[in-house]
């Protein structure tokens, strides 16, 4: 049997020792089994980008802004449709004050703006997922 050696550095004791878990198929004796590789570039696959960001030599793809730039725009369209509704509902009711809108036209007004108001904050949780 093959054991795995390593040199140990100056400030350890000198000499050489036996490494823990060298990530064989035990068959050097080390009672390690072999472990898969993770796929850590997102893209679904495991390749040699995998192993470059593994050891260090390739920066890890950040998530963190992705999922803060989709939480802050789904804020900001959440926003928008509901100033938009906002306005809406007052100019209806500014119109009815005024004497330009019936209150049934008024009452139609606001709820057409309700229905889109709705609807737009749907779409605004399926489109935007994070």
């Amino acid at each position: 049997m093959k054991n795995h050696l390593q040199p140990v550095t100056a400030r350890a004791n000198a000499g050489i020792r036996k490494t823990s878990g060298c990530g064989c198929k035990s068959k050097c004796g080390c009672g390690s089994p072999n472990k898969k590789m993770k796929d850590l570039s997102g893209d679904g696959k495991i390749t040699q980008k995998d192993v470059l960001i593994g050891r260090g030599a390739i920066p890890a793809p950040t998530k963190q802004t992705d999922k803060k730039v989709l939480k802050a725009a789904k804020k900001g369209a959440k926003a928008r449709v509901k100033s938009e509704f906002k306005f809406t509902v007052a100019d209806a009711k500014f119109g009815r004050a005024q004497g330009d809108l019936s209150k049934k036209e008024a009452r139609e007004k606001i709820r057409d703006a309700r229905k889109n108001y709705r609807g737009a904050k749907k779409e605004i949780k399926t489109y935007i997922d994070y």
